[in-house]
This record gives structure tokens, C-alpha cells and sequence, in this order.
């Protein structure tokens, strides 16, 4: 099964640490880096432009994939800012609950933004189509996605995680979302404590502090790496 990141272009030292977590703890047969990718990245790559906000740019990006024949039909979709701490074997999957729940747990604390938004919105599109209480699948872990669907799912919803999870039942264990956030108002939705799990998550800011552990622990530079 290939590992394939969804990859934003410039410099990004959260992917040179999340591949080398991958090497250490996953097994593999390709990596893919698809949108864009920083200079010292050196492997399979296909550059996709940007079309729009993140969102958007994600959705084009799992189109790409959709047409790149030569990543397998079954692929482990990763972000940048993903870190395997554990070895791990069959990626297993995860989710965060009620999707409802959550958007209402980041409305009670202040947090209406277009991230929100666009979770209502697929919220309710899963509900016209009578999944009746529809699952985050929108959390900050590696999934297991079936290139051969996604044309499927892509042109409904800008959060394509969660619709793919829902529409085709992949089920799961119901986890606490793993990302380190370092704004306070983000505080209520931040792990507290990465000693007893096998993934984690960062943004710009939290990876700054988390960044001398993991260069403790993935201190040897990948095939992937340039310089």
C-alpha cells in the first residue's frame, strides 16, 4: 500500500519529520508527495496548482490522485504535519464521533469559521442523502482511502475525509483527535499529553515546540531528502 501526502509547496519541515516517521514505523511500498512539495523533497511527486483556498486545493489534489494510475488502488492518505510515533502495521482507522458534536463543541467555544461551515454544510448534505447521524471523519490521523471511489464523493463536500467515511461505512475506533495546538483559543480541542499514542498531529506554531522531540527521535535523514 503506497503512503500519499497531500502536500502544500514551499519550504516544510513538518513533512521531512512526518516522512521520516513513516520510514521508522510504517510499512510501505511507494510515497507520494501530490500538490506541492520544498525544494530538498526528492521522490514521487506530481505538482498540482493551487485553485483556491486550502480546501478547495485538497479537493483537486485527491482528483490527481483519482488519475495517477501508478499509486495503488488502496493508498494511506497523509497530511504534512502527521507523525507516526509507534510502529504500526495495518493502518487502523479512526474517527472523532458525532460530526454534529463537534461542530457544536467548536461553536460553544467561539470557533465559527469557514472550517466550521464547511463541516455543517457536509453535515447536512450527508443527512439528505439519510446518513442519519454522520461521523467526523475530519480528524488529524492517516486513513486508508479507496482510490477507485473517490470520483464517487470528491464534487460533494469540501470536507472529503468525512464524506468518504460516511458513505461507504468504513467504521472505526472512536478516538480523541491527536493535534497539539498552541492559540489559546484552541485550547478546549488540543491533546494534552503524546506519551502513550502512535500518532500525532501539529500546527505551525505547536511543531516549533514539539519539533526537539521529534528530531530525537527521527534524527536520520530518508531517502527523500536532498539536504
Amino acid at each position: 500500500m503506497d503512503y500519499v501526502y497531500i502536500c502544500r509547496a514551499g519550504d516544510n519541515e513538518e513533512l521531512r519529520y512526518s516522512i521520516r516517521s513513516v520510514r521508522n514505523n510504517a510499512s510501505y511500498n511507494n510515497l507520494w508527495v501530490v500538490g506541492g512539495k520544498p525544494d530538498w523533497y526528492y521522490g514521487n511527486f506530481v505538482e498540482v496548482q493551487d485553485v483556491g483556498n486550502k480546501f478547495e486545493n485538497i479537493v483537486e489534489c485527491y482528483k490527481a490522485i483519482a488519475q495517477i494510475g501508478a499509486i495503488s488502488n488502496e493508498f494511506v492518505l497523509m497530511n504534512d504535519d502527521f507523525f507516526i510515533l509507534k510502529p504500526v502495521g495495518v493502518m487502523p482507522i479512526f474517527h472523532g464521533g458525532s460530526l454534529m458534536e463537534k461542530i457544536e463543541r467548536y461553536n460553544n467555544n467561539g470557533i465559527s469559521n469557514k472550517y466550521t461551515r464547511i463541516l455543517l454544510d457536509a453535515h447536512k448534505k450527508m443527512q439528505k442523502m439519510r446518513i442519519k447521524d454522520p461521523i467526523d471523519y475530519d480528524i488529524h490521523v492517516p486513513i486508508v482511502i479507496d482510490k477507485t471511489k473517490i470520483k464517487e464523493f470528491i464534487d460533494l463536500s469540501l470536507a472529503p475525509r468525512s464524506f468518504y467515511g460516511n458513505m461507504f461505512n468504513i467504521g472505526g475506533t472512536n478516538i480523541k483527535d491527536v493535534k497539539v495546538y498552541n492559540s489559546k483559543k484552541m485550547n478546549f480541542n488540543s491533546i494534552v499529553s503524546y506519551d502513550d499514542i502512535a500518532f500525532l498531529s501539529t500546527e505551525d506554531e505547536s511543531f516549533i515546540k514539539i519539533l526537539p522531540m521529534l528530531d530525537s527521535v527521527f534524527s536520520t535523514k530518508s531517502m527523500y531528502e536532498l539536504y
